[in-house]
């Protein structure tokens, strides 16, 4: 059971990083720097948080979203996984 939820969660911050690393890169915000200040978090906040996904809060979320264009349901499947998607 715990090596499930380990497994789990390692793919879901892996999940998440990769939508952020991907819009990022799509519209030029491939430092830490600029998307952390967009944020106001410093660098090693922002890196931090890409790390260690589970630290967003909604509100940073849905910033990041907005100013990165992600697909709401993009994010939700990382967040989430696909559950019950064909």
């Amino acid at each position: 059971m715990a090596f499930t939820y380990l497994k789990n969660r390692q793919h879901r911050i892996a999940s998440i990083s990769a939508v952020i690393h991907k819009y990022g890169m799509i519209y030029g915000y491939d430092t830490h720097g600029k998307v952390g200040d967009m944020l106001g978090l410093s660098r090693s906040g922002y890196h931090s948080k890409r790390k260690n996904p589970e630290r967003w809060t909604i509100g940073e979320l849905d910033s990041l979203m907005k100013f990165l264009h992600i697909p709401k349901q993009e994010m939700l499947d990382a967040l989430y996984g696909a559950i019950g998607r064909p």
